[in-house]
């Protein structure tokens, strides 16, 4: 666990990143409706504009089918040639293509619990309905993809995953395969060390463990996984 002496400040600079979230979120519902119409061609120029890379998903899909995305590079111009519809997921390429921008996608209800006193303080939270804050953003050069898992639970059951090159996460206004809406990526996105930030996710994947008694069984559930075969969330609910 964390020295305690920098937890409370973690948790509540953390605080301040979630309201920081909640209140531009309710400025855009302005009272009105749960979620506005946000049209997802905005978001992907707004994206682009701020040095992050976007690909296309079909509409309450997780995985893009556009071949070789990874190397994928729209300009805002072209915007309206790669999103035909208003309404279709989008999905932000992770890593060195966007800048160093990543994803710690976490898994489990444990996870998400857990998170606050084992991952470092970023203004950029975002979830979905059912799924609050379950995708913590951060900048950090030279991260790899890295998956945690917990073999006594199924196989490829993951607890935490730090996303980075080679993958994609989907983000707002994009819909999930279960109808749940996502929310908008906006904040102040923290800048960490890579050293840091996989300490910190590996910690949190132990936490998990520990509390559910399968310490033994998770000392060897870690990989990272070859470029080509990541997507999404290929295993959870992110």
């Amino acid at each position: 666990m964390p020295d305690s002496r920098y937890s409370v400040a973690r948790m509540r600079r953390t605080q301040q990143g979630r309201q920081q979230i909640s209140n531009s979120a309710h400025s855009m519902d302005d009272g009105a409706t749960e979620h506005v119409a946000v049209n997802v061609k905005d978001v992907a120029r707004r994206h682009i504009e701020s040095g992050r890379k976007v690909v296309p998903i079909p509409t309450g899909e997780k995985g893009p089918r556009t071949t070789n995305w990874q190397n994928l590079t729209i300009a805002t111009v072209d915007v309206d040639v790669h999103f035909t519809s208003s309404n279709q997921n989008i999905g932000l390429i992770l890593g060195e293509p966007s800048g160093g921008l990543v994803d710690v996608d976490l898994d489990c209800e444990e996870a998400v619990r857990l998170a606050p006193a084992y991952l470092p303080t970023t203004g950029t939270i975002t979830g979905r309905d059912g799924r609050p804050e379950s995708h913590w953003w951060y900048i950090c050069d030279g991260a790899e993809t890295t998956r945690h898992r917990d073999p006594a639970v199924a196989k490829n059951a993951t607890t935490v995953e730090l996303r980075s090159t080679g993958a994609q996460t989907v983000v707002g206004p994009s819909i999930h395969p279960d109808g749940s809406r996502y929310e908008l990526l906006e904040g102040d996105t923290s800048r960490v060390s890579v050293g840091v930030l996989s300490a910190c996710v590996k910690a949190l994947h132990e936490a998990v463990l520990k509390e559910r008694g399968h310490e033994e069984q998770g000392k060897a559930s870690v990989s990272k996984p070859k470029a080509d075969s990541i997507q999404s969330s290929p295993v959870g609910d992110g």
